[in-house]
């Protein structure tokens, strides 16, 4: 850059200066409005997201883990560390009736307290 003049491009520079302060002063008073909007609106309902292996517990079928999910399902297959291969069932992701649960222990009685967990 040595022998390049720049007498003629400081002004230029200036002006982009002062517009790129304008545009930011102006995204941060939009960012600003939309989360004053934001707090304004009703909570978004929040979807569960079933992990495959996620350990859960149905209301009617009890424990048992997801054997997969998507498209707003979640297919889970109910059977324990020491029992037989269980059933198998789909469900709606926000079936009120299935929750995220612990992990059974591997071997039977051990860490079980009164609901099985």
């Amino acid at each position: 850059l040595l022998g390049v003049g720049v007498a003629q491009l400081a002004d230029y520079t200036q002006e982009d200066l002062f517009a790129q302060a304008l545009r930011e002063e102006a995204a941060e008073q939009e960012q600003a409005l939309e989360e004053t909007e934001a707090e304004e609106e009703p909570e978004a309902v929040v979807v569960r997201r079933w992990l495959p292996g996620q350990d859960v517990r149905h209301a009617e079928f009890g424990p048992g883990w997801v054997q997969g999910s998507g498209v707003g399902r979640v297919t889970v297959r109910f059977e324990t560390p020491w029992s037989e291969p269980g059933r198998v069932r789909t469900f709606a992701v926000d079936d009120p009736a299935l929750e995220p649960a612990r992990p059974l222990p591997l071997r039977r009685g051990e860490g079980m307290d009164g609901e099985g967990e």
